[in-house]
């Protein structure tokens, strides 16, 4: 009894050790792995964006037909020599059924529906702001340009009275040279031959 109590233990022990062996072997496994698909995204042209994006549209297409574990969904790229595939690993629960599928159909043309019902009302909210903003736009401009009338005819207005002055006040000294000429004139006579 005592020897099974040993022999359990050191079958522990050493379970615990090569399970942490195997736990280091898994890591070195899981950064090999990882290490070879980005080699195999760079080789094929296909970012982490990209591939992420195909592999939710896989599994939109094939839940489609069949219910899967999406979390367990494995979508890698593995090569051999030059060539590159793409592995995808779909773990399957059940297929649906006609019924469902056609269900599903229908959730999604309304959806769709739905996405072209509010992408129109926001087309046409945009167009009503834009039209708001040009009339906003045409009346700013006619209170601009009779903004820029007013100070064109206070301009010629203010230029014409300048000129007024200036013809009354050149008739001013006119008259004042008259004037003067006309004194001096009496002031000294001309002489008489």
């Amino acid at each position: 009894m005592s020897e099974n109590i040993f022999s359990n233990f050191y079958n522990r022990v050493l379970n615990f050790f090569q399970n942490e062996k195997s736990d280091g072997d898994s890591s070195k496994n899981t950064a090999t792995n990882r290490l070879k698909l980005v080699l195999m995204q760079d080789r094929s042209n296909l970012d982490g964006a990209t591939m992420q994006k195909m592999r939710e549209q896989l599994i939109a297409v094939i839940s489609k037909y069949i219910e899967i574990d999406k979390d367990a969904l494995n979508l890698n790229l593995e090569s051999e020599g030059d060539e590159i595939a793409l592995m995808l690993n779909i773990p399957v629960i059940r297929a649906r059924t006609p019924e469902e599928i056609d269900e599903l159909e229908k959730a999604e043309e309304e959806a769709k529906k739905e996405n072209i019902k509010a992408a129109i009302e926001a087309e046409i909210a945009q167009l009503s702001n834009d039209s708001e903003n040009s009339d906003d736009s045409a009346e700013n401009e006619e209170e601009k340009d009779s903004t820029e009338e007013n100070d064109e005819n206070t301009e010629e207005a203010e230029a014409e009275e300048e000129s007024l002055a200036e013809e009354e006040t050149s008739e001013n000294q006119k008259e004042q040279d008259t004037e003067n000429n006309s004194s001096e004139e009496n002031n000294h006579p001309k002489k008489k031959k």
